[in-house]
């Protein structure tokens, strides 16, 4: 989705360049754009029904986003408040990514992974592991034994490629062997280890690779196929950050310890941190703490606003930073996530995350990151889906809640099939356990003894007399049957439970249906039929926006449309 600015023109004259899914109203989305939302290797496992489907939602987001914006909804205070909140959030993350982390990896890494990051590879493989692999059932072959092995597997292969698939099920030490017979599928670059993946992709077509020493043993690779991945559509900008993102799992364990140095030196050399005032802040916060009455739950958003003093808590570039800095931030904030502050170092921790994010998000801005192509199309790609979202909630509230005449209406042609309370029976029952005795009460009960026969034969409910409760038609299978079937006062044959026991009833009562009264159920059809029209402007609105006569499908991918 476009969200104009200067950088808009670059994104525009790309989609010339990379094909589009969908044109809407004269807006172009690419493959990138597609990919983005729905991952390539999602929609290639998906089946036609699952396309369809997948197809549809991507036109109903991207016409309800057009739409949004055409009614000028970007400019509604929420949404440019959560806009900034977007952009901050994705410029800390991305200068981490650039800045801190891509450092890490090296040339060479980085270079492989953006020579193959734009195809993925269909391969099976063959394993020989040894006493040292990185698997769970370890072998107890040596290295210098495996490497024989694998060699001489190979020299058999060179001679008969046919013999690989029956040569895996006999050697190969892949865990899942038996079951995927070497097959591991289509990979994406960044998937497997370097060693590994660095010979497969260089590979040919049905091509055997040399041994690939990993942590797991020794690999023979057989390059079945291979095909453009998602990033073959992506522009170079974009291309370019996918690649560092896929290289930095290469030096992973190292992430942590370069944020941590990188944010201490911001808090060495770059920020002031005035630590007499959150002293300072702190003895105030005991204090309001300690003033909440029994029972009082602490805000600490509240304790912040009451504050009078105005407390300068960091200083940065020349400026200066205090608490009313952080409130709206705070403001943000879900209650539960705020920590709790035993000492005033926990303050500190608390607001140094806080004054990190704007300092950070200062240093992506003053590096350009914002003008950048990829940045720009990571940030509408965050910014439509919030627009949706706020759409789609518009326009469900703009459904008015049904007045009294539309629920009496909807009460009146559907009590007789929802509201209402069953015609239900109240039965006397002589249970038994064999049927002789059933028979023989049945020759000797009568509506008169009915009461004493059961209180003194029937093994459940002795003291009611065999009362039973109230029950509606499909209770109790045979006997609930025939409970229906009795007149009042009538007694039935023996009837046979499914337990094996076997039972003789009376009708005490009939208790004819009854409608539910209207004040019983009004909240309820008004609730049903509230969802009833906000479901139907949802249906209308997307099918409005499939039925736009302004749409394009691409013809690769109509096939999934019609």
């Amino acid at each position: 989705m476009i969200f104009w600015n200067k950088n808009n023109i670059v994104i525009m004259l790309l989609s010339f360049c990379y094909p589009f899914v969908v044109s809407i109203n004269d807006t172009q989305y690419d493959k990138q754009d597609f990919y983005s939302k729905y991952s390539m290797s999602s929609w290639n496992l998906a089946s036609n029904k699952q396309k369809k489907s997948m197809l549809e939602d991507y036109i109903k987001r991207e016409s309800a986003v057009q739409e949004a914006l055409s009614l000028g909804f970007d400019l509604d205070p929420t949404i440019i408040d959560r806009f900034s909140d977007i952009e901050q959030q994705l410029l800390v993350n991305f200068y981490y990514d650039e800045f801190v982390a891509k450092p890490l990896v090296s040339l060479e890494d980085w270079s492989l992974t953006s020579k193959h990051l734009n195809k993925n590879v269909e391969v099976k493989h063959l394993l020989i592991s040894h006493r040292e692999s990185d698997l769970s059932q370890k072998n107890p072959r040596t290295k210098k034994e495996a490497v024989s092995l694998i060699n001489d597997i190979r020299l058999t292969l060179n001679a008969d490629l046919s013999l690989l698939d029956s040569l895996i099920l006999v050697y190969s030490d892949d865990p899942g062997v038996q079951r995927n017979g070497g097959y591991l599928g289509w990979l994406e670059w960044g998937q497997t280890p370097m060693s590994f993946q660095s010979s497969v992709w260089g590979m040919k077509k049905e091509n055997l690779s040399a041994p690939i020493e990993t942590r797991y043993g020794y690999h023979l690779a057989y390059l079945m196929n291979y095909r453009d991945s998602q990033y073959a559509f992506y522009d170079s900008s974009s291309y370019s950050y996918e690649t560092t993102k896929r290289s930095l799992g290469l030096v992973r364990e190292d992430l942590p310890g370069a944020a941590l140095s990188y944010e201490n030196n911001i808090f060495s050399n770059d920020v002031t941190l005035h630590q007499d005032s959150f002293e300072s802040l702190f003895l105030l916060l005991q204090e309001y703490t300690s003033s909440l009455s029994a029972g009082e739950r602490f805000v600490f958003i509240d304790f912040l606003m009451s504050l009078e003093e105005r407390f300068l808590l960091f200083s940065f570039n020349e400026k200066d930073y205090g608490v009313r800095f952080f409130i709206n931030n705070i403001l943000k904030q879900n209650p539960s996530r705020i920590p709790d502050f035993k000492t005033s170092d926990d303050l500190v921790s608390y607001f140094k995350i806080l004054i990190l994010r704007h300092v950070v998000a200062s240093r992506a801005i003053n590096s350009g990151l914002e003008k950048n192509t990829f940045f720009v199309k990571r940030l509408n790609v965050e910014k439509a889906r919030f627009l949706y979202d706020f759409y789609l909630k518009n326009i469900v509230n703009s459904v008015e809640a049904p007045d009294s005449v539309l629920i009496n209406e909807y009460y009146l042609n559907n009590r007789s099939e929802k509201y209402f309370i069953p015609e239900k029976v109240r039965v006397r029952q002589i249970r038994v356990k064999n049927k002789s005795l059933a028979d023989s009460l049945s020759f000797v009960v009568s509506k008169e003894n009915f009461k004493s026969i059961a209180t003194n034969f029937s093994i459940n409910r002795k003291k009611e007399g065999g009362l039973m409760e109230p029950f509606e038609r499909g209770k109790f299978n045979n006997l609930g049957e025939g409970a229906f079937l009795l007149s009042v006062g009538e007694i039935s044959p023996v009837i046979e439970n499914l337990d094996r026991t076997f039972s003789i009833i009376m009708l005490e009562e009939k208790i004819n249906s009854e409608y539910l009264p209207l004040s019983k159920v009004y909240k309820r059809i008004e609730s049903l039929l509230l969802k009833e029209g906000q479901e139907n402007i949802k249906k209308d609105t997307f099918e409005r926006f499939l039925n736009n006569k302004d749409l394009i499908v691409n013809d690769e991918f109509k096939i999934y449309f019609n």
